[in-house]
């Protein structure tokens, strides 16, 4: 249990899973820190000891075997192929604008 100390003077208690968060006071209803780190829980994918992991994914795969991209993953790398061509069409037609704008800035200027 922690002790906490709201502005208002209040003393109360709180858990210690509640630590490095905000609660509200039971008296004035005002956030209060509450103070010391917050809790977090242990992963449970914690491999066991003496389990040795391959380093390099590739290294699963064997040796001249090949392994096809799943349908997903084409449908992704055609979607970001095509977002590569809107981007490259926006910053095409924003370098025309922006020309444009140069030329009517430069027009203006020498009608004076």
């Amino acid at each position: 249990m922690i002790e906490v100390v709201c502005v208002c003077k209040r003393r109360f208690e709180v858990q210690s899973e509640h630590a490095g968060l905000s609660i509200k006071c039971p008296e004035c209803r005002r956030l209060v820190s509450v103070p010391g780190t917050p809790w977090t829980p242990i992963p449970d994918t914690i491999p066991p000891p003496g389990l040795q992991l391959p380093l390099d994914p590739a290294a699963t795969i064997p040796p001249g075997s090949t392994v096809a991209p799943a349908p997903r993953d084409e449908y992704l790398l055609g979607s970001l192929e095509s977002l590569i061509r809107l981007c490259e069409t926006i910053r095409l037609l924003l370098a025309c604008i922006l020309a444009a704008l140069v030329l009517l800035f430069i027009q203006g200027f020498f009608r004076r």
